[in-house]
């Protein structure tokens, strides 16, 4: 992605395939998510309970395109309300508690600040087997906490705890935003010739949900 928008004189043909070409974005939505879920231990996420709300979801929506196969031919037709998982007593492996459903609606919900703008978009249905949400790790993961640890705040010290989306984003983006590759002119790339082919899996998280708005 980058070649094609900062250097179009370099490849006639580019296949670009899961490209995370807004890394500060995307770790920032990922941060938002996890350090959550990490803050406060009962929102943790086990896996099974990634297997049941999955599970759920395609009992739901498999049907939408006319063939029962278990998978969402496009998951912007499923409107699954994760609250009907909801357990209405002591947790169950069947149901979901309070503070395991506010993650999963975070999930399903975008990033954006507190002006409305837009940060990264929410995880479509059907991809709930590959969430990685952990309930024991000690932090984020390396990559999203690295962004704003070294990258943002260049501080080693810096304690995840204290993340603010909108001012940790911004952060990143002010001191390293040339790492993303997010023009939309491919003006000189189109006007050579050059071919850019681009796809994705919907169960590969939000980078889906993106390319496909």
């Amino acid at each position: 992605m980058m070649e094609a928008q900062r250097y179009p004189e370099d490849f006639d043909g580019i296949i670009a395939g899961a490209p995370a070409n807004n890394q500060i974005q995307l770790c920032a939505w990922r941060m938002s998510v996890v350090a959550a879920s990490l803050k406060d231990p009962g929102r943790a996420l086990p896996v099974a309970k990634n297997a049941l709300l999955n599970r759920a979801v395609l009992d739901g929506c498999d049907a939408l395109d006319g063939v029962k196969d278990r998978l969402l031919a496009d998951p912007r037709n499923c409107h699954f309300n994760p609250a009907t998982l909801l357990c209405r007593g002591p947790e169950q492996d069947d149901c979901l508690t309070a503070g395991q459903l506010e993650t999963v609606k975070m999930a399903y919900s975008d990033a954006r600040k507190h002006n409305g703008e837009l940060i990264y978009p929410r995880l479509p249905p059907g991809g709930e087997l590959g969430w990685r949400l952990p309930g024991q790790a000690k932090e984020p993961g390396s990559i999203d906490v690295g962004m704003f640890r070294f990258i943002a705040h260049q501080d080693p010290s810096w304690d995840w705890r204290t993340f603010d989306l909108d001012r940790d984003t911004a952060l990143a983006q002010e001191r390293a935003g040339f790492m993303e590759a997010t023009s939309t002119d491919l003006s000189a790339f189109k006007a050579r010739g050059g071919k850019l082919l681009i796809y994705h899996g919907w169960n590969d998280g939000g980078p889906a949900e993106r390319f496909r708005r």
